[in-house]
């Protein structure tokens, strides 16, 4: 086995022993300089980043924890429903003799109605078609069938089958239970375009 070499200055050629970092003589450095490990080239910026946004983020909900003497948030004003069109005039009461009256379409403007049924667009048209003239059948005036995607005010995605068009929603609770007769689950509420 061979011994290593000794190492010697670079600058002034004097013998040095080996781990010596510096000459003895001339006092340059020996051995190259220690390189970090590969691992701290990378730890040493990470964690002054972290630091760094640890830091932000403390700032960030220091400066917008809501305290009592901060006021109230934000409040969203929504402005009233406009009032319907004047509703058609009432038809009487189909008699049985009498052929049934043809359903109605929703009129251009904002308005309350009974709703009846709700059913889903995909196979629905029929059921919805039938329900609205079952209710003619049983008495209920200005039936109709609307399409929910069309009207804001509703979920997309149903066949609506209402009765009447009221200016305000006190007019069509007023006739609800005679709907509710027939149907159940009706409810009135407001449509709008």
């Amino acid at each position: 086995m061979q011994l290593p070499v000794a190492p010697i200055c670079r600058t002034c050629g004097a013998p040095a022993d080996h781990g010596q970092e510096y000459c003895l003589e001339c006092g340059n450095r020996i051995l190259p300089p220690r390189r970090a490990p590969a691992a701290a080239a990378w730890i040493a910026p990470s964690i002054a980043t972290l630091v760094v946004a640890a830091g932000g983020a403390a700032a960030a909900i220091a400066a917008t924890h809501n305290d009592k003497t901060r006021g109230s948030p934000a409040v969203v004003a929504l402005s009233p429903l406009p009032p319907a069109p004047a509703a058609p005039p009432r038809s009487p009461a189909p008699k049985k003799n009498r052929p049934a009256e043809k359903l109605i379409s929703w009129p251009a403007g904002n308005g309350y109605t009974i709703v009846l049924a709700t059913l889903p667009l995909p196979g629905g048209a029929r059921a919805a078609r039938a329900k609205a003239l079952a209710a003619l059948r049983d008495g209920l005036r200005d039936v109709g069938v609307l399409v929910s995607s069309s009207y804001p005010s509703l979920q997309p995605g149903y066949y609506v089958v209402f009765s009447g068009v009221y200016v305000s929603l006190e007019e069509a609770q007023s006739d609800l239970d005679t709907a509710k007769s027939s149907f159940p689950g009706a409810y009135a509420r407001p449509i709008a375009r």
